[in-house]
């Protein structure tokens, strides 16, 4: 960052970031100034690999993103996307209000739906380009266009024409584009580095306990799950006090400081269910992604479609909940799943307590878990660097470009 300093040029169009040596204010240029469309067909087939834009992760194959593709079997009139060249989603996500605009990067070329808008550059960096899209300075742009409630099935109503005719401050000094572009793809690079070794610590644990597990299982006592777990069934009215939280692959986490009590559905058979610390909740509907996990957010009230469940004193919270974690118990819960996850077919309670598994002795089961704290905390730890980084990412983005 020493070589980066606070703008002192004079005028309106200069960034708040600069790196010394450049001067002069930017210029403000069409996208159809430095940018043509693309809107070659995949006619022939040239290419068979269907593509869709992550916010997080770019342009990206279809079956590797959604673990399966939902384009069409004949993509003949899907666009031709090859390396190098951008295309722009106007569905809208969390955080992306206005869509996402990412450069074909993975792939040598890929088919992409005729709903996004491809484009290729005329002239400009183009990293410099790819991380300038990626700091959101052009949604100014995007919200003069798009039309207010004009959203169907997810996608802004955004004119192509319209796009192309939307303003973008740049500098001239293609040395300055370079600079920028060079800096922030050295950020990103720490930031993949960052996030690799936190999936490698991720998989040494769970390598650690599914090896641990099939190596000394076989002479653990066989239970049924009924005797280690009994359904909570607490319910909270609507004078409750209690925080509202919501269940997702990454654990419990509250929604608000305190529910509103006016959002709480007033018929009986839909009260909020309540969990307390250390209870084992899970998303029945999408038990196939992994959604369990012990709860370590605290007290609060479900929606009543998540399941609580109390664990036996006689056993240790931590070992139960990375146990039924583990990918093996899931596959062997979903015998019982009527259906699939898209039909939000659930696993009910009666059947996942009717399920037997083999548990050590409560003093091992302490042991293996203060281990697998441990794990935990160092995973943990580097996710904090992960998301400072991440964060000092956004910073730099809001102070380079305008």
């Amino acid at each position: 960052m020493s070589n980066v300093s606070s703008s002192n040029s004079q005028g309106v169009h200069v960034p708040k970031l600069r790196f010394p040596g450049f001067e002069g204010e930017w210029e403000s240029q069409k996208l159809s100034d430095f940018a043509i469309r693309v809107m070659r067909k995949n006619s022939n087939n040239e290419t068979e690999l269907p593509l869709t834009i992550s916010s997080k992760d770019g342009l990206v194959d279809q079956i590797t993103y959604f673990n399966k593709t939902v384009a069409s079997k004949d993509m003949s009139g899907y666009y031709l996307l090859k390396n190098g060249e951008f295309a722009y989603n106007k569905s809208y996500s969390v955080g992306y209000d206005f869509g996402s605009v990412k450069r074909l990067d993975r792939y040598p070329m890929g088919a992409l739906s005729t709903l996004y808008i491809c484009f290729s550059l005329t002239k400009h960096n183009s990293d410099f380009i790819k991380v300038y899209f990626d700091s959101l300075k052009w949604y100014r742009e995007i919200y003069m266009i798009a039309a207010e409630g004009a959203r169907n099935h997810g996608l802004l109503n955004v004119p192509t024409d319209d796009f192309f005719n939307t303003q973008h401050t740049l500098p001239a000094d293609t040395k300055e584009q370079q600079k920028i572009a060079a800096f922030i793809l050295l950020v990103e690079k720490r930031i993949e580095k960052q996030r690799q070794l936190v999936e490698l610590l991720k998989s040494y644990k769970r390598g650690f306990l599914n090896s641990y597990i099939s190596q000394n299982e076989p002479s653990w006592e066989k239970m049924r799950l009924s005797d280690i777990l009994s359904e909570r069934k607490e319910y909270c009215e609507k004078d409750g006090t209690y925080s509202h939280a919501t269940l997702s692959k990454d654990g419990v986490y509250g929604k608000s400081d305190r529910y509103d009590r006016d959002y709480l559905v007033s018929s009986d058979d839909k009260k909020y269910k309540v969990t307390h610390m250390g209870d084992l909740c899970y998303n029945p509907a999408n038990l196939k992604f992994g959604v369990i996990c012990i709860n370590t957010y605290g007290d609060a009230i479900f929606y009543p479609i998540y399941v609580t469940f109390e664990i036996s004193e006689q056993h240790i919270t931590e070992f139960v909940g990375a146990y039924l974690m583990r990918p093996d118990f899931i596959n062997q819960a979903l015998r019982f799943q009527e259906g699939t996850v898209y039909e939000r077919m659930a696993v009910s309670p009666d059947d996942l307590l009717a399920m037997s598994i083999h548990l050590p002795p409560k003093s091992e089961q302490d042991k293996l878990a203060k281990g697998l704290s441990k794990m935990q905390m160092k995973i943990q730890a580097e996710e904090d660097v992960l998301n400072k980084t991440v964060l000092l990412k956004k910073a730099l983005l809001s102070l380079l470009f305008i």
